[in-house]
């Protein structure tokens, strides 16, 4: 038989292998596309770790203003006295299930409670819940709030040091200022000299509760700046480069 008159014969798994190699060709992204398409997987990943950061930041400063503050004030002159002297700085609720929540008025740290007879008495027929005496935490229904501090980010805002520098370096040129004078708002935790030598580029400068600091002072005006450019979106303007953009997790 002339061998052009032979026949070809496939399996059922050959054709659907030939048909699934087709198909996926077919679909498959050009090189441009390609490309695009990872450039957006990249920015989502920065945008992702970014998140996870800024929520690791707020967490921490949180657990650092709860443990920080002593929940008491001077009863004339409203300045913060050690802890139990003085008048609670406190408020708070009786809800539907008799369970109470105090909260400190300075600091936010919330209490959820379940009161005991004597303390619901007190509550519905006395003052209430103004200026009580927060309860022990393992009384607490929400005690895992204050179990553990939670775990430091690394460099700022859990960042490089060089992404942490260039968000500190867009937040002082956005304010007008130099180095030193930048200096000032971090004057409480950090000595001039120390700051104005990590912005030259000495990441040793800086120690890391010390880097933890300026982390938490760049994520407000992280969270400040996304709220001002949500704004001018929906007005129509685009918004100029901010913090993300500089520290690289967006185009």
């Amino acid at each position: 038989m002339a061998e052009k008159d032979k026949e070809f014969t496939l399996s059922a798994a050959q054709l659907q292998q030939i048909l699934e190699g087709a198909l996926k060709a077919a679909t498959a992204p050009n090189a441009l596309e390609q490309k695009r398409l990872d450039e957006e997987i990249e920015r989502e990943r920065r945008r992702s770790i970014l998140s996870v950061q800024l929520a690791k930041i707020e967490e921490d400063a949180r657990w650092r203003r709860q443990n920080s503050c002593s929940h008491s004030c001077d009863s004339k002159t409203g300045a913060s006295v050690r802890r139990g002297t003085g008048n609670w700085t406190t408020s708070g609720q009786m809800h539907g299930d008799d369970s109470c929540s105090v909260i400190c008025q300075r600091c936010a740290t919330l209490w959820h409670f379940s009161p005991t007879k004597d303390e619901r008495e007190y509550i519905l027929n006395g003052p209430g819940l103004l200026g009580f005496a927060p309860p022990a935490i393992d009384r607490c229904l929400n005690r895992d709030d204050f179990a553990v501090r939670p775990a430091p980010a690394e460099g700022v805002m859990g960042l490089t040091m060089a992404q942490g520098r260039a968000a500190v370096v867009h937040l002082r040129d956005g304010l007008g200022l130099s180095n030193r004078e930048l200096a000032r708002v971090f004057q409480d935790s950090i000595e001039a000299d120390a700051f104005v030598n990590f912005m030259n580029g000495d990441d040793s400068a800086i120690t890391p509760d010390q880097s933890n600091v300026i982390g938490n002072e760049i994520a407000r005006y992280v969270s400040a700046e996304d709220q001002d450019n949500e704004q001018l979106k929906r007005m129509g303007f685009q918004p100029k480069p901010g913090f993300k953009e500089v520290m690289g997790f967006t185009k």
